[in-house]
């Protein structure tokens, strides 16, 4: 998709939940945003997949499709039900947590700007909104571990990483705002994975 619209494909980075891959610059805002919502809409044919699988261990029967794993169940079945729920899982978060580095980032971030606000604003607006997101998350993971789940305190971890990548984008945007006036506001988000791009840049000059 990336290649596609013009871009192209960089580094990966590593975070705690796995990694993604640094793509740009495409040519336009409304081509990064379809480039950022077909990166989580990938996981919908891998469901299908995982879901034919598992229909195919067990003829079809869905009577014990869970996301709690039963041991005792076909090994194979197993896996494929699991494997089914990792890939929702992720398509959820990945699509509708509205923070960076999530792909729900990139398109609150492009769908700010196609719907006519400001470069400065919508940084802005993205990072608010990322670091409430994220501190409800980290939150949630501090509730769920005192009620017992050591899930929770991965969840916690996840919501401080993204409140700081978050937070980061608030002290660009701020900078930005007090060299609006001496003509830098584009230059100050320069380093930035997503309004550091070229179609971005472009729209803040």
């Amino acid at each position: 998709m990336t290649k596609a619209l013009g871009g192209q494909v960089g580094d990966m980075v590593l975070w705690p939940l796995g990694g993604f891959v640094i793509c740009g610059p495409v040519e336009s805002v409304s081509g990064d945003f379809n480039v950022a919502i077909a990166g989580p809409l990938m996981h919908l044919p891998q469901m299908g997949f995982w879901a034919g699988l598992y229909a195919a261990f067990t003829g079809g029967d869905f009577s014990d499709f869970s996301i709690y794993a039963d041991t005792s169940a076909n090994f194979g079945a197993m896996v494929s039900e699991q494997a089914f729920f990792l890939n929702f899982y992720l398509f959820l978060f990945n699509l509708f947590v509205p923070a960076y580095p999530m792909d729900g980032g990139r398109c609150l971030a492009a769908g700010l700007i196609l719907c006519g606000m400001s470069v400065i604003c919508a940084a802005m607006t993205t990072a608010g909104i990322g670091m409430l997101t994220a501190a409800a998350i980290a939150v949630w993971g501090i509730v769920r571990f005192i009620l017992g789940s050591p899930n929770g305190l991965f969840t916690a971890f996840i919501g401080a990483w993204i409140f700081i990548t978050s937070y980061r984008l608030f002290k660009l945007t701020r900078r930005s705002e007090e060299g609006a006036s001496e003509g830098n506001a584009a230059n100050n988000l320069r380093s930035h994975p997503i309004f550091g791009q070229r179609c971005y840049q472009e729209r803040a000059a």
